[in-house]
Parts: C-alpha cells; sequence; structure tokens
C-alpha cells in the first residue's frame, strides 16, 4: 500500500490518540479520496464505537470532514 505523505495532520502527530492515528492512517491512503465508515472499520481494526469517536474529534479538529 501507498500512503499520502506530508500531510498537515503529520505535523502534529502528537495531538491525535492511537485510536485517530489508525483512523488518519486509512484515510491517508494515496488510492482513495475517501472511505466509508464501514471501511474505515474493516481496514483500522477498530470498533465501531471507536471509529465513530475518533472520527467525531478529528471531525472537531478538522481534519476529516464529512463527503
Amino acid at each position: 500500500m501507498a500512503y499520502l505523505q506530508n500531510l498537515d495532520w503529520m505535523t502534529a502527530l502528537s495531538s491525535f490518540s492511537e485510536d485517530e492515528k489508525k483512523v488518519l492512517l486509512v484515510l491517508s491512503h494515496d488510492k482513495y479520496r475517501w472511505r466509508t465508515r464501514e471501511r474505515i472499520i474493516a481496514v483500522s481494526g477498530l470498533s465501531p464505537r471507536i471509529v465513530d469517536n475518533a472520527l467525531s474529534a478529528l471531525i472537531e479538529k478538522r481534519y476529516v470532514r464529512i463527503g
């Protein structure tokens, strides 16, 4: 797999939880411009509740937006 590099979130790694980092990594794949919630769950290996919490936090921090 190839991931995009030099993304804004990568300069602030310490401000994210481990779960948020996993979600951001899934969303940084260079082949996909967006991912469904279900796909984020499958690829990250996180539970739906954890993904929902991480996405909510990332949306609030303005690193993720709903498409």
